[in-house]
């Protein structure tokens, strides 16, 4: 696959100057998305939306190149089928797929593009987390699956994966840090647990979507989310924002390094 623009070392050192070190018990957690103007991630539910510009989509691709795994649920896997590799120039390091699949929505990983890139040695082979009660067909080598028992029930009174649970077991294979990208429900989960997150990065692309769009603010919260420490940088005509959720209490994140 070809490889991606590459950035300046000015836009390059605000993404590197500080480490990502894993904790006790889980990995280093960076949550990550790209959003319209109206805070929509997707143009309708199900489809595929293209929403960074080739900086900030390079910018994804190094950020990459710095973690142990990157992580997606089972619905993304299915309907954008990406990559989850690295295409940065001079980092030849990707990351360890993750496919968060609980309710096996991920339909024919066998002839998914990052199986056939792990094949092509153009990415490595994934991790997919299911439900331990899980009673469907096996996934083959060499993908490897991990089953964790669903005990946290939800509104409409379905069991789901705790996140603590999910991060314990990817600490447990030597997982040290771990870029989550989606879909909407993941982050919206993530947004509401600033103890498990140690960092967020969202690009902002200067378009609106509308009220069909999937939205990734979480409904009905008497405590929104929002943001400290917040920083800028500006690559091509989208905005990246990073920081960290309020109300947590992760490693502190050092200003990036000067360049040269």
């Amino acid at each position: 696959m070809p490889r991606t623009a590459k950035l300046s070392d000015e836009e390059e050192a605000y993404f590197g100057g500080h480490s990502r070190a894993t904790a006790a018990n889980r990995p280093w957690v960076t949550l990550t998305w790209a959003q319209s103007l109206d805070g929509m991630i997707a143009g309708r539910p199900g489809t595929q939306t293209y929403l960074s510009g080739i900086k900030s989509k390079a910018a994804t691709h190094l950020l990459r190149s710095v973690h142990s795994a990157i992580l997606v649920g089972g619905r993304t896997a299915q309907v954008d089928d990406p990559s989850l590799n690295c295409r940065y120039p001079g980092k030849d390091r990707s990351p360890r797929p993750v496919i968060l699949d609980p309710s096996r929505v991920w339909q024919k990983p066998e002839k998914s593009t990052v199986l056939r890139l792990a094949n092509d040695s153009q990415a490595s082979f994934p991790l997919v987390v299911r439900r331990s009660d899980d009673s469907g067909e096996e996934i083959g080598w060499p993908m490897e699956t991990v089953k964790i028992e669903a005990n946290a029930t939800i509104p409409d009174g379905r069991k789901h994966i705790k996140w603590d649970d999910i991060l314990a077991a990817l600490h447990e294979r030597h997982i040290g840090s771990i870029m989550i990208e989606g879909g909407a429900s993941i982050i919206r989960d993530l947004l509401k647990r600033p103890d498990l997150v140690d960092e967020v990065i969202i690009t902002i692309a200067p378009t609106f979507i509308g009220e069909q769009g999937v939205p990734i603010a979480p409904k009905g919260s008497e405590n929104p989310a929002s943001l400290k420490n917040v920083r800028y940088l500006q690559l091509g005509d989208d905005m990246m924002m990073t920081g960290q959720l309020s109300g947590s209490s992760p490693r502190p994140m050092p200003p990036p390094r000067p360049s040269g």
